[in-house]
């Protein structure tokens, strides 16, 4: 007996790009390799740390939007496997979703606000793009700013006051983040006029004696 041979490839999951896509995750990849003859396990070191791999081939606890050199080993009985490696890239991490600020600027203006993490991107270059579903539409790009910044954007190009969903979607580098979850925004922010009772009274100084 002796180890097994080294895996003669070693990429991300899937059949397509498409499906080789879906395997990319903030903080984690899905493998998929060609197996070796004769190995009963097989170990994975990503990011210089030996890591255990999880169900389905997936690596864990990686950095979001990173170059990641990923090896793979073979392993049996008898010891370990020569490497095959690739180098792979976890996405951005995926942000938040925007909030609408409650002011009511018209029956069709929609007043929205964000901030994202960018403690991933020392370098500051990672972009926030506000994408919009108008009527049930496909979502579309609305606006982008940079993404180190807290932002307001306000949404005013639609008199037919159809329903609108809003999210966001980190870009770094031409590579983008799962899009956010999403905000709905179906109407104009009504806001309530105080009663008189409710109003606050103003103080009245009066003269000692009166």
């Amino acid at each position: 007996m002796a180890p097994p041979a080294a895996p003669a490839w070693v990429d991300l999951f899937g059949a397509d790009a498409a499906e080789k896509e879906r395997s990319r995750e903030a903080t984690r990849l899905r493998l998929d390799w060609a197996p070796s003859a004769g190995a009963t396990a097989y170990e994975v070191e990503a990011a210089g740390v030996l890591r255990a791999l999880g169900a389905g081939g997936w690596v864990e606890g990686l950095e979001p939007a990173r170059q990641t050199v990923v090896t793979l080993f073979a392993r049996n009985a008898d010891g370990a496997s020569p490497p095959s490696s690739v180098t792979l890239r976890t996405r951005p991490p995926t942000p938040a979703a925007p909030i609408r600020a409650p002011v009511d600027l018209g029956l069709w203006q929609v007043v929205l606000g964000w901030s994202v993490d960018t403690s991933f991107d020392p370098q500051k270059k990672a972009v926030a793009i506000l994408e919009r579903s108008l009527g049930g539409g496909p979502f579309q790009e609305r606006t982008r700013v940079a993404a180190l910044v807290a932002a307001t954007f306000t949404d005013g190009d639609d008199p037919q006051m159809r329903p609108k969903r809003y999210r966001l979607v980190v870009e770094l580098d031409g590579d983008f983040s799962r899009p956010g979850p999403e905000l709905s925004a179906s109407g104009p922010i009504f806001v309530r006029a105080l009663r008189p009772s409710q109003a606050p009274r103003r103080a009245v100084a009066t003269a000692p004696g009166l």
